[in-house]
């Protein structure tokens, strides 16, 4: 695996902070353990991100963007400069009502040019709301 020097903590969110679509969903770093390559993020419920109008019940695809979210940033934090989603698969186990999310990343594998990393989705009460993998291209710092 060729990276240049993993992010601390405050480098990822910073990193996390220049995306305007995770800056609108709100998604913020809550840890970043490069040792066990595991990150957690949260988002707030938005009444954007409902699936009805005057619903409290998140729509699937603003959770998928916080599993793709968390699974990229997860690979970059690794110290590579970027990424892209090649494959993103996310099972829904329950609805996500009233409540903000937690999302914990893990990488599964990573080499020079591809990772797996799974992802659990949380309710504020700890119920698991979805799973998911993405699989991602890495692209080599310079």
């Amino acid at each position: 695996m060729v990276a240049s020097i993993e992010l601390s903590a405050e480098q990822m969110q910073q990193e996390l902070n220049i995306t305007p679509m995770v800056k609108f969903m709100g998604i913020r770093l809550a840890s970043w353990d490069a040792a066990s390559a595991l990150l957690t993020c949260t988002m707030p419920m938005r009444p954007e991100f409902s699936n009805m109008p005057d619903s409290s019940s998140f729509h699937g695809g603003a959770i998928a963007t916080l599993v793709d979210t968390a699974t990229c940033f997860a690979v970059i934090g690794k110290g590579f400069n970027a990424c892209s989603t090649v494959n993103l698969r996310v099972d829904y186990l329950r609805a996500a009502i009233s409540t903000s999310l937690k999302c914990v990343a893990k990488i599964r594998r990573i080499g020079r040019t591809a990772a797996a990393v799974d992802a659990d989705v949380f309710d504020n009460a700890g119920k698991l709301v979805a799973i998911g993998r993405c699989n991602l291209v890495i692209f080599q710092n310079n």
